[in-house]
């Protein structure tokens, strides 16, 4: 929980907001599209640094100094499949 904390905090969680609200305001259907796009990208960066883990990241998971991103890439994927899900209604 508290890398999702994290990560809401940063510019990175910045964005991920303004893509969900762009997404919740905005009527037409290929903002919805763009903002689910978006949204779903910003995973593949926590991902690929899950899989492709770098030795002192390790060691600081060892520790409990930093946590794995699994709630982060969930929230990401779960709000980009809702705003394809809303892009799709007619």
């Amino acid at each position: 929980m508290g890398e999702a904390v994290y990560h809401s905090s940063t510019g990175f969680g910045l964005v991920a907001a303004v893509l969900l609200v762009m997404g919740l305001v905005a009527r037409h259907r290929l903002v919805r599209f763009a903002s689910s796009g978006g949204l779903a990208l910003m995973a593949t960066p926590l991902a690929s640094e899950w899989w492709n883990m770098h030795p002192i990241y390790r060691e600081a998971l060892a520790e409990g100094c930093l946590g794995p991103p699994y709630v982060s890439i969930a929230v990401l994927l779960a709000l980009s499949v809702g705003m394809f899900h809303l892009a799709m209604r007619p």
